[in-house]
């Protein structure tokens, strides 16, 4: 039997199979920090979206009530949106109702005025007209020393101003009271020209003028939105009083 040697690798074969190695490691080395590398510049390196700074001013439009009066109920709340003509407060305000009360009962004096000057008094309605002008000077009196007590205790400092508005509308009320009382009885003394009849009619459409203004006084205890918007700031509270 005899046997070949088996054929061993030679010393230059080795060398060179090991160099292919390096090279082929030593490219994919490359290889990776190129791709590496490109990948950092899209990154840091890239377009990047425009950021704009800026103001944008809005109008504001402030709403308050023209008549004074404490704020019974809010119906908005900061933050929502409203469309014009909507109801935003209600406010309540007894001076312009007491104003009202005013208003109307100087109507109705100037109109029985005006009645008694176009159909002429009897003698019955003369002694009413008198007992009328008497009873209403009367409630002046009382009215006018109401109010000196009152604006004497308001001056010291003792009672609100509230109060010291009150007293002053009931002497102003029992005043123009008395006046139209007044004018009544001597009407019907004196009976009345043609002139009279006139200005009679004028002093009714005079007082209704009043209720007029009153009403339109009363439409402010509605604040109503006078544009489309959000609401941003409320400033009083519920029950406050307000200017």
């Amino acid at each position: 039997m005899s046997t070949q040697p088996t054929q061993q690798p030679t010393q230059n074969e080795a060398a060179n199979a090991s160099s292919k190695k390096s090279i082929i490691f030593g490219v994919g080395i490359v290889v990776v920090a190129m791709v590496l590398l490109a990948l950092s510049g899209f990154i840091f390196f890239g377009e990047k979206e425009d950021i704009i700074t800026g103001q944008v001013e809005v109008d504001e439009v402030r709403i308050a009530g023209k008549v004074p009066g404490r704020i019974t109920e809010f119906l908005v709340s900061e933050g929502q949106s409203v469309h014009r003509g909507d109801t935003l407060v209600r406010i309540y305000s007894p001076e312009v109702l007491a104003k009202l009360e005013q208003a109307q009962a100087a109507k109705s004096a100037a109109e029985a005025q005006s009645h008694k000057a176009q159909a002429g008094a009897r003698k019955e309605q003369k002694e009413g007209a008198y007992e009328m002008w008497q009873k209403a000077k009367a409630g002046l009196e009382v009215a006018e020393k109401s109010f000196e007590r009152v604006e004497r205790l308001y001056k010291e400092g003792v009672l609100p101003a509230q109060k010291y508005d009150e007293a002053t509308a009931q002497l102003n009320a029992m005043r123009a009271t008395e006046r139209a009382a007044r004018s009544q009885y001597d009407m019907a003394m004196n009976g009345a020209q043609r002139e009279d009849k006139w200005a009679a009619q004028a002093l009714v459409e005079r007082a209704a003028g009043a209720i007029t203004e009153v009403d339109a006084y009363l439409k402010e205890g509605a604040l109503i939105a006078p544009v489309d918007g959000i609401i941003s700031e409320i400033y009083p509270h519920q029950g406050e009083l307000v200017g």
